[in-house]
């Protein structure tokens, strides 16, 4: 009886261990790869359609700088539309664009925070170690 609960014990204490070591090394991945990233350029390309046509289109050149903050460039944009700009529907047409480039930031910046997953991965893990220290504490 006594083996039996020793070898239970010692079986849990090693996944244990095991399982500390993977997200460990799962981590020290993340942070090697967020470094890499931090090298090189990238174009994003932001198509905007409605009804199955295309209504703007715009290519940026994004990389980090040497903060690590994001850094975006405009290479192309599709021309603007002509808008009136007098009287009634020139106003209705600048509500309508203001409103529609607050969307297009929005979008923005929830594709920015979804994109990022190991600043989101990161805060996940630290969270669970915070959990697992108290769990076993």
């Amino acid at each position: 009886m006594k083996k039996s609960t020793l070898a239970v014990a010692i079986v849990g204490l090693m996944t244990a261990t095991v399982a500390a070591q993977t997200n460990q090394k799962f981590a020290q991945a993340q942070k090697e790869n967020a470094r890499a990233l931090m090298q090189y350029e990238w174009k994003s390309r932001t198509e905007i359609q409605k009804d199955g046509e295309t209504r703007k289109d715009q290519l940026v050149l994004m990389r980090y700088d040497s903060n690590g903050e994001l850094q975006q460039a405009v290479i192309a944009s599709s021309p603007e539309p002509d808008l009136p700009t007098r009287g009634l529907r020139g106003l209705i047409a600048k509500n309508k664009k203001k409103d529609f480039m607050e969307k297009i930031e929005d979008l923005r910046h929830l594709v920015s925070r979804t994109a990022n997953l190991t600043r989101c991965s990161d805060s996940w893990q630290l969270r669970k170690s915070r959990r697992s220290r108290t769990w076993f504490n």
